[in-house]
């Protein structure tokens, strides 16, 4: 595992879509926060750890599938915790639909070429 080469990949992921949706203050501010993350290597080395912990056993097999339509279909609701505090829960609902929104928008092309990305991120972190 190379937190040097996870976080060269997901800053040109960031920069990917920052370049895609210019426009967009929640991108733009997605891009800025990640980037400082990424720049200090102990911070970078905990993301990538929870990419590993969380993305990886989640989502790692329909990346590698190359399953682009699993975001856009997947009923998030089911992933949020009996417990879990309703109002973070819909806040964080929120943002996967305001997610799924951008990926809408992009052509089929971009998002198989985001899918492969995030794939190769989750290949990183073995």
């Amino acid at each position: 595992m190379s937190v040097r080469a996870f976080s060269t990949k997901f800053g040109r992921l960031m920069d990917k879509l920052r370049e895609m949706f210019p426009d967009d203050v929640d991108v733009d501010a997605m891009h800025v926060a990640m980037t400082h993350i990424l720049r200090e290597n102990d911070s970078a080395a905990a993301f990538m750890q929870s990419w590993a912990a969380d993305v990886v056993p989640m989502f790692g097999a329909q990346l590698a599938a190359g399953d682009v339509d699993f975001f856009l279909t997947k009923n998030w609701a089911e992933d949020i915790p009996a417990d879990a505090d309703a109002a973070v829960a819909a806040l964080a609902l929120a943002q996967v639909d305001r997610l799924r929104n951008l990926v809408l928008t992009m052509t089929r092309a971009k998002q198989v070429e985001i899918t492969q990305d995030l794939h190769v991120l989750c290949k990183l972190c073995k």
